[in-house]
């Protein structure tokens, strides 16, 4: 069973090289050089949109892609959370044919999130099924991954089609936008949910 988040509102508080309880270490590497954005940024960042990124989170195994010196230096892919893992993130053990496997993290309170951005985590892959049901996916990710020379409206065009297609099976889709050069992601749960506005930076895209 995961643990209930904590609303950031009720965050502890964040200064120097502590976020939300959380001790980052090196606060200020720079994990976005473009941009200067660092790990401090990062954790902040996380720390703010917690209310509106958790819910896509909860339950759900990650997959960790994790840049500890930022994301134009090398990176590697993390699926197993081992004993060593920060005890913020829970670990979720994962099954196949009734027998266990391994442990996966999960990231169901904003400690979490700040604790992963601790370990260079800058990609977060959630499963499709709950940790709860992991034989029952309850969510389709179609990712479209463009190349640099498509343009734009060939990238809408391809969404609305997937859209129009989607919506003859009756099912509820969303557009999400995962960061600034893979684009549009459509989430797709196997029953529809009411669209709510949150606070979440781009967690849509309005294709017209």
């Amino acid at each position: 069973a995961h643990r209930r988040r904590k609303s950031r509102r009720n965050s502890a508080s964040s200064a120097g090289d502590v976020v939300h309880g959380i001790k980052l270490s090196n606060p200020d590497k720079v994990f976005y050089a473009e941009s200067g954005v660092t790990k401090r940024d990062l954790a902040l960042y996380y720390e703010s949109v917690a209310d509106a990124m958790l819910p896509h989170l909860e339950d759900r195994p990650l997959m960790l892609l994790r840049c500890p010196d930022g994301w134009n230096k090398p990176c590697f892919h993390q699926k197993n959370a081992g004993a060593g893992t920060h005890k913020a993130i829970d670990r979720v053990a994962i099954t196949e044919n009734g027998k266990r496997r391994a442990y996966y993290a999960a990231a169901n309170t904003v400690e979490a999130l700040v604790a992963l951005v601790q370990m260079g985590v800058l990609e977060l892959h959630p499963w499709g099924a709950k940790a709860s049901r992991q034989d029952h996916p309850d969510r389709l990710i179609l990712d479209l991954d463009p190349d640099e020379a498509v343009p734009w409206q060939k990238m809408v065009e391809a969404v609305q089609r997937i859209r129009t297609l989607l919506e003859k099976f009756d099912s509820w889709n969303r557009v999400l936008t995962l960061n600034w050069s893979a684009l549009p992601r459509l989430r797709r749960p196997r029953t529809k949910r009411s669209q709510t506005s949150d606070g979440f930076p781009s967690p849509n895209c309005s294709l017209r």
